[in-house]
């Protein structure tokens, strides 16, 4: 099956590619959990289908500087995409010197100074519809994610949050970097399939 997956093109900031697990492939490990959760943030009004406006209002928030050209590609030129869809593009990708964590980091800090301030962790939960936090529950927040003590959340921390499954929520496409290209992939299904994926059974 041919399918066509935008990624994002350009360079990661801060990315460590040797950090990022790997596929079969070679490609970045994406887990079905890892697109589940993803998958259920994207899909907004929980109609089990991500349509145009909800990739819009979910990542508008952390990727400004998108196109309505930037998320027809990402939408892979449907109306509106499934989790099949989301496994078939991104299970077995091939995409390499990437590091997805660091471009969800970016999310957090667009001045790139390095670390997540409070001020802008409050406005993303605000902005994807998860409250507004009080000041204690920041503090409380940015005291959990600075895994090292250092009185910062750096990327590093950002890392650990992640890999422990406590970061707050941030979806760079797993697939890449600042402009939507495609890359072709295996599919698990049979034949080439465009954009990202990992392999693990669903």
């Amino acid at each position: 099956m041919n399918r066509k997956m935008s990624t994002i093109s350009g360079k990661s900031r801060k990315g460590d590619s040797s950090a990022v697990k790997k596929n079969d492939h070679g490609g970045v490990l994406v887990t079905t959990e890892e697109l589940r959760a993803a998958f259920d943030f994207l899909d907004a009004d929980q109609t089990g289908k991500v349509s145009l406006g909800n990739l819009k209002s979910r990542l508008g928030v952390f990727f400004p500087e998108y196109t309505s050209k930037d998320y027809r590609l990402l939408m892979n030129n449907k109306k509106d995409l499934t989790y099949d869809d989301l496994c078939d593009l991104l299970l077995e990708n091939e995409i390499h010197n990437f590091d997805p964590i660091a471009e969800a980091f970016k999310s957090y800090d667009p001045n790139d100074e390095g670390e997540i301030s409070a001020g802008r962790l409050k406005e993303v939960f605000k902005q994807v519809g998860l409250g507004d936090l009080t000041g204690d529950e920041v503090s409380l927040l940015m005291r959990a994610a600075d895994t090292d003590g250092d009185g910062k959340v750096s990327l590093d921390d950002f890392r650990c949050m992640v890999e422990l499954g406590k970061a707050p929520p941030a979806h760079a496409p797993i697939h890449g970097h600042h402009r939507p290209i495609t890359h072709t992939t295996n599919n698990k299904r049979g034949g080439a399939a465009r954009g990202g994926s990992t392999n693990q059974e669903r």
